[in-house]
């Protein structure tokens, strides 16, 4: 099985993550001990990281709504058939029994 590439944006957003967490794990640690962190570096980097993080989840959706709407695979190859919709051989004899025209049951 081939091995999925992961996008570099997604890269970037793991990372955005992990240093959120790990500056303000410094953070505590720092404040535990009397020093004092930088608190407006530490939360401009951190605003700056969480906002890749939304435009990121932003971009994902739209990008996720796209595809659906134009019937295209995440890999870029489009759909055989678009999913909601019936072909029309299965449509064919699906009535299980056939329309008479003679009108036997208004003659009695």
């Amino acid at each position: 099985m081939k091995k999925k590439k992961v996008e570099f944006k997604k890269k970037l957003a793991v990372f955005a993550t992990v240093f959120i967490v790990i500056s303000f794990v410094v953070s505590a640690v720092l404040s535990a001990y009397d020093k004092s962190p930088l608190e407006s570096l530490i939360s401009v980097v951190d605003a700056a990281a969480f906002a890749y993080l939304v435009s990121y989840a932003a971009s994902s959706t739209l990008e996720k709504h796209s595809r659906n709407k134009y019937h295209i695979r995440e890999d870029g190859t489009p759909y055989t058939e678009p999913p909601n919709q019936v072909s029309d051989t299965s449509q064919q004899n699906t009535d299980p029994q056939p329309t008479s025209t003679d009108d036997s049951s208004a003659a009695g």
